[in-house]
């Protein structure tokens, strides 16, 4: 009887440590590829962020160049606007 117990005890002991091998392979494969995609799509909100920050910067600058087209001129902001933005002229 102890023989039979040693035995089936054996054989789970080697089943496990298989599983336990393959649970392992598969986890590590796994990990492999969430590393691929946190390292995409780091890259894709840097481009991202980058992309927001030259639109900021872009708002920015046009919103000081009207400033200083306002404080220089004579005309009403609300033309010196629609000239900015349109590249209309506005008449003098």
């Amino acid at each position: 009887m102890e023989h039979k117990t040693f035995n089936l005890l054996s054989k789970m002991y080697s089943e496990f440590s298989d599983f336990r091998t393959e649970a392992k392979q598969r986890l590590e494969s796994i990990e492999g590829h969430v590393l691929g995609i946190e390292n995409k799509q780091f890259e894709d909100s840097k481009a991202l962020f980058d992309g927001y920050k030259q639109t900021h910067e872009n708002m920015l600058r046009r919103a000081y160049d009207l400033l200083i087209v306002s404080i220089n001129s004579t005309y009403p902001i609300k033309y010196i606007k629609r000239e900015y933005f349109t590249n209309k002229r506005v008449h003098t």
